[in-house]
């Protein structure tokens, strides 16, 4: 399903994904937990490159794709800007996975992209079959389906997820996880989305991306640091994101 945020215009698009807190503190993470690892790297539903460039950054060979090809335009864009060379690919990983080898990547990453796919099984199958026995597969996914709100509808999720699902989709992997995003983006999630149904207001997160905006400037800033303190309970399971690390066998 697509994000209406994809509607936006290019700019727009590329400073929200680039900049947006929860993603950032999220890649952060994923990057702490691949940093002593090395070789080729897919990243499955890369968007606008943000994983793909921090992977070809720490030395990576990196294939990257995704659905949309306004996202892959500003991903190329951003990549040769930083003078990178990524492969990125036009591809719908859940039915045209059979161009990319078996067990042929060292890592596989796929952030934030199941939420938005009916068929999610079937990446996670094409995942497992291209990694490398010994390789690891990071998953992000939003977490626990009771936080369900307005912003997953905005974002063209289909679930959120348990983390039961994800584990038995990964069964004979080796299986660690945990949640970000709790208590502070938790309750600002909370406190934002009942002040929308009270006020009868629409969730309109571009605005919050436009030159000039208050939230742009400083207030993305204070999330940020937000997600980080978040990052203290993350063992707690408590929190808005599930981060899944499996190696498999």
């Amino acid at each position: 399903m697509t994000m209406k945020m994809y509607d936006q215009d290019e700019a727009l698009v590329e400073e929200w994904q680039c900049r947006d807190p929860a993603l950032t503190n999220v890649t952060d993470l994923v990057m702490d937990m691949l940093r002593p690892l090395s070789g080729r790297a897919l990243d499955v539903g890369c968007g606008t490159g943000r994983l793909a460039i921090r992977l070809a950054e720490q030395g990576f060979s990196v294939d990257a794709l995704d659905i949309e090809e306004k996202v892959l335009n500003i991903a190329r864009r951003v990549a040769s800007r930083c003078d990178l060379s990524i492969h990125f690919t036009l591809c719908d990983f859940a039915h045209e996975n059979e161009c990319f080898g078996n067990d042929f990547y060292d890592v596989v990453v796929c952030m934030e992209v199941l939420e938005h796919v009916e068929e999610w099984q079937a990446i996670v199958e094409g995942m497992r079959r291209v990694l490398k026995p010994g390789g690891t597969l990071i998953i992000t996914v939003p977490h626990d389906p009771a936080q369900f709100t307005v912003i997953d509808e905005y974002a063209g999720h289909y679930r959120r997820f348990h983390v039961a699902d994800i584990v038995a989709a990964l069964d004979g992997f080796q299986v660690r996880y945990f949640t970000t995003g709790f208590p502070f983006v938790r309750l600002i999630t909370w406190a934002y989305t009942l002040m929308l149904r009270v006020t009868g207001r629409p969730h309109a997160p571009q605005k919050l991306w436009q030159r000039g905006s208050p939230y742009r400037s400083i207030g993305s800033q204070i999330m940020y640091y937000l997600d980080k303190v978040d990052n203290l309970f993350n063992r707690l399971n408590l929190g808005t994101t599930l981060v899944v690390q499996a190696k498999k066998p």
